[in-house]
């Protein structure tokens, strides 16, 4: 798997696992005997499922969806993790020591040492990063998201299952539903709340667009702009605009002048479509590239949509007409900008707002207007491997 040159481990503070992944009130409700060994096996398999998706290149094991439509900001996020150098440092460290407790799980005998003890001397002494714990509660969330439906185009709508917390911890029945729904809840706060605080941090390293434009990228990106919404669950998200989320996360593809990708969402039976892009120079639109000159390795970050009445042909063609940013940006104005329910009146910058209306003003000119058929839905936002992505249907 392919490194980038960001290597940090000797900056990196690390703090216990156990507090990442659960909140001190959640954990409280934890402490009894059986719930702690319930608890150890569950950090457990989280490490080796985790570091079994990361070793295979089976990258979007870590697709989480926290239900704050912030996937672009999550495949950008994955990309530039998974690609470090220092994370796949830390994972062969995780390997080592989630083996070392996989069998101090079987070996241990419950008249000699309480479940507590167990679990204060062998799981909270777990520490990693940040990043890594990101990385663990993305592949934790991710596991839990199963289809809900499929739409006329081959959208699949996905939910939460909290009872594949089993997959992880074949006892977890025995802690209760509510408090494995808060748990669960509170990941996904903490989830959106990071992806919110990197692209805040993205957009700060931003080089190619003049000094105003930038200043007002990260104004509209900034934490007054942040809406806040339990969702009708236990613990608030947090939302950020989602147009200019998209700008920033474009932008920075296009700064890094790493290759992404667009492929096609396709009813069953039917075959998808896959091309590669790059922008030539630092900030400059992408332009597609042959496959051939890809290492099938390499992470990316993967734009999936569904074209409809157009060939492969017709719609690449299409894309380097309009320029495939120009065509994101004009699809994404016609979302909601923050919660679900969200609309246009929740923009209170006048400047965002005019932005905002001339990407949707562009989309009538470019004929991708959602409620008028527009030839792409776009759904998702990802990262993984060229070369799983070339094998995935």
């Amino acid at each position: 798997m392919l490194s980038t040159q960001l290597n940090l481990s000797s900056d990196i503070t690390k703090t216990p696992l156990v507090s990442f992944l659960f909140s001190q009130e959640t954990q409280k409700l934890f402490e009894k005997e059986k719930s702690m060994i319930v608890l150890a096996q569950l950090v457990n398999n989280v490490i080796i499922e985790a570091e079994k998706s990361f070793s295979k290149g089976t990258l979007k094991d870590f697709d989480a969806n926290p239900g704050d439509a912030g996937c672009q900001l999550r495949g950008l996020e994955l990309r530039t993790l998974l690609s470090s150098s220092f994370i796949e440092e830390e994972f062969k460290e995780l390997k080592q020591t989630a083996q070392k407790l996989k069998k101090l799980l079987q070996t241990r005998n419950p008249k000699k040492e309480a479940a507590l003890e167990f679990f204060n001397r062998n799981v909270i002494s777990i520490n990693v990063s940040k990043e890594m714990a990101f990385l663990l509660e993305c592949r934790l969330l991710q596991q839990l998201k199963i289809p809900n439906f499929q739409d006329e185009n081959g959208i699949i709508f996905t939910k939460t299952e909290i009872s594949r917390l089993s997959m992880f911890s074949k006892g977890i029945s025995i802690i209760d539903n509510r408090v494995r729904n808060q748990c669960v809840d509170e990941l996904k706060a903490k989830v959106s709340q990071e992806s919110v605080s990197f692209i805040q941090k993205e957009a700060s390293k931003i080089s190619s667009f003049v000094d105003e434009e930038k200043e007002f990228l990260e104004k509209m990106l900034s934490d007054e702009m942040i809406v806040k919404s339990d969702c009708g669950s236990m613990a608030e998200r947090s939302f950020s605009c989602a147009f200019f989320n998209m700008k920033a996360v474009l932008q920075r593809l296009k700064e890094e002048q790493v290759p992404i990708a667009f492929k096609s969402i396709v009813k069953k039976g039917e075959e998808p479509f896959l091309f590669f892009m790059r922008s030539p120079s630092c900030g400059d639109e992408f332009t597609i590239i042959p496959d051939e000159s890809l290492d099938p390795k390499e992470i990316i970050v993967v734009f999936e949509g569904a074209v409809l009445g157009l060939s492969k042909e017709e719609f690449s063609k299409k894309v380097e007409t309009i320029g495939f940013s120009k065509l994101v940006l004009a699809l994404d104005s016609q979302e909601a900008p923050f919660t679900p329910t969200s609309d246009l009146s929740s923009i209170k910058n006048q400047k965002a707002l005019d932005e905002i209306m001339m990407f949707q003003k562009a989309a009538e000119h470019l004929g991708c207007v959602k409620s008028k058929r527009s030839f792409l839905i776009l759904d998702h936002v990802f990262a993984n491997t060229i070369e799983e992505e070339r094998l995935r249907k």
